[in-house]
């Protein structure tokens, strides 16, 4: 019996931007059904971006409710926190 798995992640980081962040993305996107989710602060135009692709999340870190909308909307498999 041949049985194969299929592997899917789904990545939210915080500070997606930043200079962690944004390499952390560029190795995530070398994986095969990886999904990037990064939240970030400001607006998407922001020039660090540059050609990263990653679906945009906006939340307030520092409320609670927000993150957690913010979570439960995204439902990631892993989160990076790498927001200062």
């Amino acid at each position: 019996m041949n049985v194969s798995i299929t592997l899917s992640l789904a990545s939210c980081i915080t500070g997606v931007t930043g200079f962690v962040g944004r390499h952390l993305v560029r190795y995530l996107q070398t994986l095969e059904n990886a999904g990037v989710m990064g939240e970030r602060r400001g607006t998407i135009q922001n020039r660090r971006i540059g050609r990263l692709a990653f679906a945009p999340l906006k939340a307030d870190l520092i409320d609670p409710l927000q993150t957690q909308k913010m979570l439960a909307d995204c439902r990631p498999t892993h989160i990076y926190h790498l927001a200062d």
